[in-house]
């Protein structure tokens, strides 16, 4: 699944997931087309990165909900919520729901 983000300078930030069964999701960042950042779930809570010099920082939150599961209440992420600056002025911010 993939979003993008258009601000007034003309920068556009695309996020992209790829959902793993069973692992980790891949999270890859991309400002003007250029991939800036590109990792794992766990390691997108924060991140940063520039391109064309301009700088791109951010990070995506996870969205948690108690399910019981077999009589034993567990975390599910449900969504994650990312927002995104460029050169320091927050553009924006995009929701990923999860099946």
């Amino acid at each position: 699944m993939s979003k993008v983000l258009n601000d007034k300078e003309n920068a556009s930030v695309e996020i992209c997931i790829v959902q793993g069964t069973f692992a980790h999701d891949m999270y890859t960042v991309k400002l003007n087309g250029s991939k800036v950042v590109q990792d794992i779930d766990d390691n997108v809570i924060q991140f940063s990165g520039t391109s064309a010099g301009k700088k791109l920082t951010g990070g995506c939150t996870p969205n948690i909900k108690m399910e019981e599961l077999g009589g034993t209440k567990m975390p599910i992420e449900i969504s994650r919520t990312c927002k995104v600056s460029v050169d320091g002025t927050e553009i924006g911010s995009l929701e990923f729901q999860f099946d």
